[in-house]
């Protein structure tokens, strides 16, 4: 606990001040410090906190989108001679599908083709304010 000597104009809704009588014993001090910041932290749990963060999130990301098109991005700009076979090799990037060998590694470019693009548009939006933003194309 923090000795406060005066509070003036203070909006800070997460916080609570408690002023403490010296004559009262320590152990009822104790209990009532308890249960008013209890009492206290139950309704602040209860309504919607207020962001304080810079910018606001444009979406609810998927991590896993995210991860690839940042390690694409990452490996496209390390290995620039690297094919898209070679970076979703490097990623573990494969496909579930069950099709020719031939429709496999087309998926697999494919793939790595998107991430590519959506890093470039991830990177573009972040610059106006709107991140995890990616335009469907």
């Amino acid at each position: 606990m923090k000795e406060i000597s005066e509070v003036l104009n203070d909006n800070d809704d997460s916080a609570v001040y408690i002023r403490i009588p010296l004559h009262l014993s320590a152990a009822y001090i104790e209990k009532r410090v308890k249960d008013i910041v209890a009492k206290k932290q139950k309704e602040f749990k209860k309504r919607k906190v207020v962001s304080t963060a810079k910018y606001e999130v444009y979406t609810s990301p998927t991590l896993k989108k995210l991860y690839y098109c940042l390690r694409c991005y990452q490996l496209r700009q390390e290995h620039s001679d690297w094919s898209n076979n070679q970076i979703a090799d490097a990623l573990g990037i494969g496909s579930e599908s069950t099709r020719e060998a031939v429709d496999v590694d087309k998926q697999i470019r494919d793939a790595v083709t998107r991430y590519l693009r959506q890093a470039k548009q991830l990177i573009e939006n972040v610059g106006q304010g709107e991140f995890p933003r990616i335009d469907k194309r």
